[in-house]
């Protein structure tokens, strides 16, 4: 069975609340879901144990939350390579969060890491982005 871990950052919750999201429609796919704020994860060397690696920030002046920016410096360095990344981030423009989707996956890119999907959101997480997340994360990203 695979697994997945999610991993956000957020201040007003809107980022944990598409969180929740992706993770709602990983479990729908028979994946096993892990969810942590940033500041709560600090078992780095665990990242290996994982298939799946989803990272989201809100979109703060236009960049990536600098205590996430910090958090992805970390483990930027592990090798991941096999392993599948979803990016995710909010804001408050249409423009801002793939930008922020862009700079996770630049930041991201030395571990080796197959980015697979990007999702975003103006403000908070609607109903109808149900649908969008569940174009976008389909089983036959993970040869289920």
């Amino acid at each position: 069975m695979l697994k997945a871990i999610i991993i956000y950052h957020t201040r007003t919750g809107n980022t944990k609340s598409l969180a929740e999201k992706i993770k709602k429609r990983l479990e729908y796919l028979n994946i096993v879901v892990e969810v942590y704020q940033d500041n709560n994860f600090k078992a780095l060397d665990s990242l290996n144990d994982f298939d799946i690696i989803s990272l989201g920030s809100p979109t703060h002046y236009w960049q990536i939350a600098s205590d996430f920016k910090e958090f992805l410096k970390k483990i930027n360095g592990f090798n991941l390579k096999g392993k599948k990344l979803i990016v995710f981030a909010t804001g408050v423009s249409p423009k801002s969060h793939p930008k922020i989707c862009s700079d996770i996956i630049k930041i991201m890119k030395p571990s080796g890491i197959d980015t697979i999907a990007k999702i975003g959101c103006v403000k908070e997480p609607t109903d109808d982005l149900d649908t969008k997340i569940e174009q976008v994360i389909s089983k036959d990203l993970f040869q289920i």
